[in-house]
């Protein structure tokens, strides 16, 4: 095989006729790469329920990817009726599995109601298991629901923890949060150079947030130090000499 999937030295005809050989052989993976090849139309005609078809194979023997894109599929209504619940079914087989987009799918699910009841500490768990296997809008998401107490108690330190892990996977929002706790001193000891870093890597992303926190900053330390350094007038008094 190749990295593109494909057998060595087989063009065009040639591979549709070893991957179709292969699929009705039972080969799962074959399978989900036949349906693949339907829904993106190379090499033969896009065909959404012929892609469907071939993905409810795969998916049937526990072919992760194939239940991925099954779920999506029955979500969208692509070359099948459109059907939630069934979404959802697919979603949480291949979640389990340990697919991190489907884990982050079923957190989004339980977090919106989306087919069921919404459920936070659902939502909270599929985050933390997408999170663990270094998904980073799971662990921001999660970091959030940390932050605010939704679906697990509110632990501002636990917050931090997952924010960062995120911001040093390069998200934006994540480094606009962790930036915002080391200003306010939440979760993190305050500290004003932390915070410029990671709002600065933020706004770097073009954040909108970031940069207006980061103007706010410097304009506020910008005024403390022209405050600081005015001279008194001669005579003045203190505010706690002044007569009421």
């Amino acid at each position: 095989m190749g990295k593109t999937g494909k057998p060595k030295g087989l063009e065009g005809d040639e591979v549709v006729a070893w991957y179709l050989q292969a699929a009705e052989g039972g080969d799962a993976e074959s399978q989900y790469l036949f349906g693949k090849m339907y829904q993106k139309g190379n090499g033969v005609d896009k065909d959404d329920a012929e892609a469907v078809k071939w993905y409810r194979k795969a998916a049937g023997q526990g072919y992760p990817a194939a239940q991925h894109r099954l779920a999506q599929m029955y979500e969208t209504g692509s070359g099948v009726s459109r059907d939630l619940v069934e979404a959802v079914r697919w979603w949480n087989l291949a979640a389990e599995q340990g697919d991190v987009d489907a884990q982050c799918r079923m957190a989004e699910i339980y977090r919106d109601g989306t087919g069921m009841a919404a459920n936070a500490s659902e939502a909270a768990k599929w985050y933390r298991k997408a999170a663990r296997q270094g998904g980073s809008e799971a662990q921001c998401c999660l970091a959030g629901m940390y932050r605010d107490g939704i679906g697990v108690d509110a632990d501002l330190s636990e917050a931090a923890k997952w924010y960062r892990r995120a911001a040093k996977q390069g998200l934006a929002e994540a480094q606009y949060r962790l930036g915002e706790m080391y200003y306010q001193g939440h979760g993190v000891k305050q500290n004003f150079s932390k915070a410029v870093k990671w709002l600065h890597r933020a706004a770097k992303h073009d954040h909108a947030h970031a940069k207006l926190l980061l103007a706010g900053m410097f304009e506020e330390k910008a005024d403390k130090k022209h405050d600081a350094a005015k001279p008194k007038r001669k005579g003045q008094k203190s505010g706690k000499d002044k007569k009421s």
